[in-house]
């Protein structure tokens, strides 16, 4: 169970124990004072250093990730063989599936503690909703290509974009 879940969500969890475990400890110790709270999350501060690094080499991480999905999309149109009158519905799948053609709600330069609930809750909402259209997007021209394909290509796309798109969170 533990294996399926994101690893950003593993570190978090590992996190937490972890404070958790400090935070008992020291409650188990008798010594459950502010300095002994105060410790507990300097160490989780200190744990989660290397998680913050990694967070500023994100530019680094989304172009490995473009270049990833560039190979697994050039290997995928190998394997289907397409003809030449399939290419602009592959060229149109590409485009319309692309991270980059995927609508994000504008970034709110505020910060999430200066909003009130209510406000925090809209905001929530309008990501929802984004995140929704850009599915739908993703889902529509996934459907218009498939149509595309004969019985044969469409056991290929079956068997390895699906399976893909599924570990992706599609």
């Amino acid at each position: 169970m533990i294996q399926h879940l994101p690893r950003k969500t593993l570190l978090s969890l590992s996190l937490a124990a972890t404070v958790l475990g400090l935070s008992a400890t020291a409650i188990a110790q008798g010594s459950a004072t502010p300095e002994a709270t105060q410790a507990a999350a300097t160490t989780a501060q200190s744990t989660e250093a290397p998680r913050m690094a990694r967070m500023h080499r994100h530019g680094q991480h989304s172009e490995h990730m473009l270049a990833q999905r560039t190979e697994r999309l050039d290997r995928l149109k190998a394997d289907l063989k397409l003809t030449p009158e399939q290419e602009p519905a592959w060229l149109a799948f590409v485009a319309r599936t692309a991270p980059d053609a995927q609508p994000r709600a504008a970034a709110d330069s505020t910060d999430g503690a200066q909003l009130n609930t209510l406000q925090r809750l809209e905001r929530m909402e309008a990501q929802h909703e984004a995140h929704s259209a850009a599915m739908k997007q993703r889902i529509d021209a996934t459907r218009s290509f498939y149509a595309t394909l004969s019985d044969e290509q469409k056991q290929v796309f079956d068997q390895r974009a699906m399976g893909g798109m599924m570990r992706t969170g599609m």
